[in-house]
């Protein structure tokens, strides 16, 4: 807190400082426009959301204007910091669908992010209503892609890049396989979080995501202002899902534990039998633990304990074609997050995983399966410490994995084989990044941050145990070193009235297989380019974008208005391709050549006074090869209203897909040459509606949800099992 708030300098010459707080929160809001009313003179504040500007005599009886885009605008008179250093600002009563920020964004802080573009999906958008799973709730960002197999597995691709360069994290712990890089978002529980966090583009470099077109971060819920909240809702399908949840404050300890469990049930269509039909079902489980201490620093207390557990299940059975899923996944995690003043900040986090799964398929009499057992240790250290205009990030990892893998073959005449594979894989990465923060910013036009970015890793892979072990002697102990170099630059600039913000990054990324695409590209040369083994991929990319705000508070109707709009490249040597076999559990990996991408992403955002909120993006892109990125749209539309009226809330999201093609291995002749299949998928579009309505009684809060999903009816079809298709929801819940 800043004691002495106004600085005579000279006689004509004024310094104010201060701190821009949440009235909610009480946590300090970063990137606020402050001006002086009627001039170019002003600051943004910083991530703490302090600020300081300088005012000569003729601006020293002035009135100060703060502005944000999720905050309402406040104006204040120069005078008011004789007093007090504190300035409140109030959220605006509208129901944030998604918000676009570029920096940072509480409660999640990622340091090093300072112009990528955060997407953030708060708990409110999703909570008590017609969301399965998470990826119910992604499918309406403008910039993602799923995926869904008949048999339940959803992932998930951003910016046309495949889903294997997406990482995917929980509370900043990496769940991506080891496997396949890829994972499961139906495993992760949607009333269990507090926020979906979507960071965008090829500079990713939080939590040791460099080299992903994306990161994915699902927050768990913490605090919560009840004591006890069970819901209960039922659908098509005749599924059902129920879940409880309990939070307490105990001496400062504070504990949040839920539960919840679902099934489903769904038939073939035009088949009305009860024995041959698909059943799904669902666990999940979380605790999360947090306790702070130390002394107060603006208002927060500079040390902070967290810990977590989480177990997600789900369970596939299809009657009619013999096929069972079953996957479960367990993650604990400790986190200490230390701030030493001057002397820095340290985020230190330990955690431990495991993936099991078991797959069976009857494929023509043949029982075809495989089990998998993941095993990873993952430490991450970071330091950061601040000086007046340079900030300094340095940051280790280690992976520490174990993937034991067996395939499965029962014929019908009998014989029957179980290949096995036993890897063991070890990665070090370092990762150091400077960055430059212009504290004297000055408008309407100026450089607000540059940042330079380095990232080095080591990977020791061990001899793999094998069925075919003596086909692997030459590559035991194999060690990949990679470098990765990221550039990033932001510029703002505007008056109370207009803001605008730019960005340009600039990156050299990379991608290194995992120990099982490496393995069976050896085994299944997929191309003469994988036959002794898969080449690490190597990435270019180049990112510019710009965002506009409007304020527009003069107007009766209208609020703010946020246009932006993103252009990227992204260049690709030795492109890794996944290829499944089709009807089979079974995939194929190869590099495949060089590759590129170009794509636009825009959007346009208008607030009303009169609780309501708008929203359009499109994006578009140009792919010169489509089988270098397989089953990815050229082009996404997505629209919606949502209204937060004192009595109901309603949702209205609109989405359209263009065209996929892709193809799969439909399979191999009799010299073993692959034989591939082209599927095309239609063009897709849907509207969902979600109502919800909640009042009190004593006590109680109760909550009325009602939603329709997919309500064009645009079904896609796999195998006599519709995908997308209409279904309806009502949700019941109490909190006390």
């Amino acid at each position: 807190m800043v004691i002495l708030n106004i600085l005579t300098l000279h006689a004509d010459t004024l310094v104010i400082k201060g701190v821009v707080i949440d009235s909610t929160s009480q946590i300090g809001i970063a990137d606020v426009n402050v001006f002086v009313r009627g001039t170019s003179v002003g600051t943004i504040t910083d991530k703490s959301g302090k600020f300081n500007i300088i005012l000569n005599e003729i601006n020293t009886n002035s009135e100060l204007v703060f502005s944000h885009i999720a905050y309402s605008l406040r104006v204040v008179p120069t005078s008011y910091f004789q007093k007090e250093n504190r300035i409140l600002l109030q959220k605006r009563n509208i129901p944030f669908g998604e918000i676009e920020v570029q920096g940072k964004r509480k409660p999640f802080n990622y340091d090093q992010e300072i112009t990528n573009i955060i997407s953030v999906i708060p708990s409110k958008t999703f909570d008590s209503k017609g969301y399965v799973d998470v990826a119910d709730i992604l499918v309406a960002d403008q910039s993602t892609i799923i995926d869904e197999t008949i048999n339940g597995v959803k992932t998930v691709s951003i910016r046309g890049a495949n889903r294997e360069e997406v990482t995917v994290l929980y509370d900043g712990v990496r769940l991506n396989s080891g496997y396949d890089n890829i994972f499961d978002i139906s495993l992760i529980d949607p009333s269990s979080l507090q926020q979906i966090d979507v960071i965008k583009g090829s500079n990713v470099t939080a939590f040791s995501s460099i080299g992903s077109s994306a990161a994915i971060n699902f927050v768990p819920k913490l605090e919560q202002d009840y004591l006890v909240k069970f819901y209960q809702r039922i659908g098509t399908y005749n599924s059902g899902d129920w879940g409880l949840n309990i939070y307490k404050n105990i001496f400062g300890l504070k504990i949040y534990a839920g539960m919840k469990e679902s099934a489903m049930e769904q038939r073939y269509i035009g088949d009305n039998s009860f024995t041959e039909s698909v059943i799904q079902g669902t666990a999940n489980k979380i605790l999360n633990l947090g306790y702070d201490f130390g002394r107060i620093k603006n208002d927060r207390k500079m040390h902070a304990l967290q810990a977590f557990y989480m177990k997600s299940e789900r369970e596939y059975d299809n009657k009619r074609d013999l096929e069972d899923l079953s996957k479960s996944l367990e993650v604990q995690n400790l986190k200490y997050i230390g701030d030493f003043s001057k002397y820095g900040k340290v985020n230190l986090n330990l955690s431990s995983q495991e993936l099991n799964e078991s797959h069976l398929l009857n494929l023509h009499g043949t029982n075809i399966g495989n089990k998998i057992d993941d095993k990873m240790i993952q430490l991450n250290a970071e330091y950061i410490i601040k000086f007046k205009d340079i900030n300094f990030f340095t940051a280790y990892k280690m992976e520490n994995s174990s993937l034991d893998y067996v395939d499965s073959v029962e014929y019908r005449y009998g014989r029957s084989e179980q290949p096995y594979y036993k890897f063991k894989r070890r990665k070090d990465g370092y990762s150091a990044a400077i960055n430059f923060k212009n504290e004297d910013t000055s408008y309407p036009v100026n450089l607000d941050n540059v940042q330079l970015s380095v990232f080095y890793e080591r990977v020791k892979d061990h001899r793999p145990l094998s069925f075919y072990s003596e086909k692997f002697d030459k590559n035991s102990d194999l060690e990949w070193h990679e470098n990765s170099y990221m550039f990033s630059s932001s510029f703002i600039g505007g008056d109370e009235n207009l803001f605008f913000k730019s960005h340009f990054n600039y990156s050299i990324n990379f991608r290194i297989p995992t120990m099982y695409q490496q393995i069976t590209a050896m085994l299944y040369p997929v191309s003469e380019n994988s036959e002794n083994g898969l080449m690490t991929e190597y990435k270019v990319n180049q990112e510019g974008g710009a965002s506009i705000f409007i304020n527009s508070e003069k107007s009766k109707g209208l609020s703010q208005v946020e246009l932006s709009c993103v252009l990227f490249h992204s260049s690709y040597k030795n492109k890794f391709r996944m290829i499944h076999l089709g009807g089979t559990p079974l995939t194929f990996m190869d590099n495949y050549k060089d590759a590129r991408i170009f794509g636009a992403e825009t959007h346009a955002s208008v607030w009303l006074k009169e609780s309501c909120f708008f929203h359009l993006s499109y994006i578009k892109y140009i792919i010169h090869d489509k089988a270098a990125f397989p089953f990815k749209p050229d082009s996404k539309l997505t629209t919606s209203i949502l209204l937060d009226l004192k009595w109901i809330d309603i949702d209205l999201i609109y989405y359209k897909e263009s065209q996929r093609a892709g193809w799969i291995i439909d399979h191999f002749d009799y010299n073993g040459e692959m034989k591939l299949q082209e599927i095309i998928l239609p063009k897709y579009s849907n509207i969902d509606v979600h109502i919800k309505q909640s009042f009190n009684i004593w006590r109680l809060k109760c909550i009325l949800s009602a939603s329709g999903r997919n309500l064009i009816n645009k079904s896609q079809v796999l195998k006599g099992i519709a995908i997308r298709d209409r279904r309806f929801y009502l949700t019941f819940g109490l909190e006390f």
